[in-house]
């Protein structure tokens, strides 16, 4: 339309872009739901979805990613994963917890097969359904329990935003700030954190109490 109009073919239009339903997001899970969600897979014989679940959690990682993850993109001496063709087109590395490494190590690895043996993001979302809906938990999608929880404990633990960033792969601090991060209780964590940095008041300047 734009060039139609440079051409002399018509006048100028104006379309205004529609307004979509937002996508609902989920909420990173805390602690709590995750430490719940993994017992619950523990107890009843699941362990490539509970290490699937911790891979997202502590790497960052997508869930395409980690549901592309083989055998020979891990090296469990190194506590080195390799991500292959990620979004953005370029492999990443990921560091693996001690724990991962455990989880891993337990559920084997071989070379040209799925170490988590699932396929597609849909197989892992409606997994994470059934869990939850047996565990009693709210339902939290792979892409909350995954990149989004990272991203939140990375700064709720202190890291700097561009080291968080680069652990993850992300590129730009927009995006990483406003799609990923979630606070809770932020006022209340910065109360808390005034009052172990502020000194204590000199008794001469306190104001006695009234009878």
């Amino acid at each position: 339309m734009t060039h139609a109009h440079e051409m002399g073919w018509c006048s100028y239009l104006k379309i205004r872009a529609l307004r979509g339903q937002p996508a609902k997001r989920y909420p990173p899970p805390d602690q709590e739901w995750l430490s719940t969600f993994i017992a619950f897979c523990d107890r009843n014989r699941l362990p490539k979805l509970a290490a699937l679940i911790l891979f997202m959690n502590h790497t960052g990682a997508r869930v395409s990613e980690a549901t592309a993850l083989c055998g020979e993109h891990v090296d469990l001496n190194g506590r080195v994963a390799l991500l292959v063709k990620t979004k953005t087109d370029r492999n990443s590395e990921r560091h693996l917890s001690q724990e991962l490494v455990r989880r891993i190590r337990q559920i084997g690895l071989k070379p040209g097969e799925r170490v988590f043996g699932q396929r597609c993001r849909h197989n892992v979302n409606d997994r994470l359904r059934c869990v939850c809906r047996r565990a009693g938990l709210d339902y939290k999608s792979s892409h909350a329990v995954g990149r989004a929880a990272f991203a939140t404990n990375a700064l709720n633990m202190g890291l700097g935003i561009r080291t968080a960033m680069d652990a993850g792969g992300w590129r730009t601090a927009r995006v990483f700030l406003e799609v990923y991060v979630h606070t809770a209780a932020a006022g209340k964590a910065v109360a808390d954190r005034i009052d172990q940095t502020f000194p204590p008041p000199r008794r001469d300047w306190l104001i006695p109490e009234a009878a």
